[in-house]
């Protein structure tokens, strides 16, 4: 079994959130850690200090949370080394509206780029063919320019 195979559902993870008494959308924190991955290494520990601070929670409500919230990690980051390039972001699947879809699309969006935009010029080089190593921030690598990317960092999207 591959590992995007064994990656948990969206429902699984918002099923979590709701555990720890958090409405927060597991898309955003999902593109958060897909940027993270790809950027910088991210400790097993600074994702868990992550989805708490997202939660609002100290820690883990218990231990198999914590391990879930590890595992999501684990194989979100196996499935972006996969040589089969079979990563697909933690979105709402068919069960869920059109319109709660494109919703989950922009949410992880927003924390994919949020975190490369935190990121700046600081992003990993290692391996990049030179025509892809950022100038200095994400917004040159864009066709187009983004209206606006004021807002605060780690807002908190709920599903609705």
């Amino acid at each position: 079994m591959s590992s995007i195979d064994e990656r948990p559902d969206f429902s699984t993870i918002a099923d979590l959130f709701l555990l720890h008494g958090s409405m927060q959308s597991p898309a955003f924190l999902d593109g958060r850690l897909c940027a993270s991955l790809a950027l910088h290494e991210l400790s097993a520990s600074g994702w868990l200090e992550e989805v708490c601070l997202g939660l609002g929670v100290e820690q883990p409500r218990d231990r198999e949370s914590g391990e879930a919230l590890l595992d999501w990690r684990r194989l979100t980051l196996e499935t972006l080394a996969d040589s089969s390039l079979n990563y697909e972001p933690l979105l709402p699947d068919e069960l869920y509206s059109l319109a709660e879809r494109a919703q989950g699309l922009r949410e992880w969006t927003l924390g994919f780029l949020e975190v490369i935009e935190d990121a700046g010029g600081e992003a990993r080089e290692v391996g990049l063919p030179r025509c892809a190593r950022p100038s200095t921030t994400w917004r040159h690598w864009l066709p187009w320019r983004p209206i606006s990317m004021t807002a605060p960092k780690m807002r908190t999207i709920c599903l609705r």
